[in-house]
């Protein structure tokens, strides 16, 4: 860290599913039901396929609150 600039903070974490909902590859397309479970859809078949184990949990959801939005970006859209 140099100069008196704060440490970067990551982006707020999305659900996987939500904004990839369907993903192409070479062995066919996925169809993401949720950040857990998946179709895999090629052309002979239709496998479907769940993770097993605890998702991590995401502590950083009131992270931005003490921010000070910027107007500048809001009058835009």
């Amino acid at each position: 860290m140099t100069g008196g600039q704060p440490p970067a903070q990551a982006a707020f974490a999305w659900d996987h599913s939500r904004i990839h909902r369907f993903e192409a590859t070479p062995q066919g397309l996925i169809v993401n039901l949720n950040d857990r479970c998946a179709l895999l859809i090629t052309g002979l078949a239709i496998l479907g396929g769940c993770k097993l184990g605890r998702l991590p949990v995401h502590g950083d959801l009131f992270a931005h609150m003490s921010e000070t939005p910027n107007l500048s970006q809001a009058q835009d859209h």
